[in-house]
């Protein structure tokens, strides 16, 4: 709305001073959102200071933005890509168990352990051994 009041003011300057004012006040004083609020700042920053420019970058002709048909995902893919999209693994159109491999990381642990699934047990130091005998005594 506030974009939109903004492109209108640009249009027709004489006709909306009044409204523009108004609604760049209320964006600026009055709402909690801060991103409202700064763009409501940088649109009377922009209009106050450079009008002629503010002109030509709003109310220019934005590219179209285009689609590539040539990316298509598997249905599965997609689904698992939509549950998982907080996942870095969903910017590179991948699944987690593609990134971060379960298989590699048991192998790993097998190697040090010599049992799946446990982590590797450091051998008793000389000084908990102490700590052991005098618990006895």
């Amino acid at each position: 709305m506030l974009t939109c009041a903004v492109k209108l003011f640009l249009r027709d300057p004489d006709e909306m001073e009044e409204t523009i004012q108004e609604i760049l006040e209320c964006s600026t004083d009055e709402i909690e959102n801060p991103d409202i609020r700064d763009r409501g700042y940088i649109y009377w920053r922009l209009l106050s200071e450079y009008p002629d420019e503010t002109k030509q970058i709003v109310l220019s002709n934005k590219p179209q933005l285009k689609s590539n048909k040539k990316m298509v995902f598997d249905k599965n893919l997609m689904e698992n890509l939509v549950d998982h999209v907080s996942m870095v693994s969903s910017i590179y159109h991948k699944t987690p168990n593609q990134i971060f491999n379960k298989v590699n990381y048991s192998k790993r642990m097998v190697k040090q352990t010599g049992t799946p699934g446990k982590s590797p047990v450091r051998s008793p130091t000389k000084s908990s051994k102490k700590k052991e005998k005098t618990k006895d005594i």
